[in-house]
């Protein structure tokens, strides 16, 4: 179960979180969001992030659950 919670917040949060806080101009900007609307983002962009990831290893044909989080946890 804990295997399984921690899975999720690497698929789930921890892409986004690391694409809302990459050091691009516009840092400041997303910074003085609240802290909702940041973590709504890093939800939104992890997903996608994930997806995306998922649909091209899929297309390669060389899709699991392992390449997709990675060598975070595999």
């Amino acid at each position: 179960m804990i295997r399984m919670l921690i899975e999720l917040a690497i698929v789930g949060y921890l892409p986004g979180a690391l694409a809302f806080r990459w050091p691009t101009p516009g840092r400041a900007v997303r910074a003085a969001l609240p802290a909702e609307e940041r973590a709504f983002w890093a939800v939104i962009l992890s997903v996608v992030t994930s997806c995306l990831l998922g649909l091209a290893l899929a297309a390669a044909g060389v899709y699991t659950f392992g390449r997709l989080i990675g060598p975070c946890w595999a």
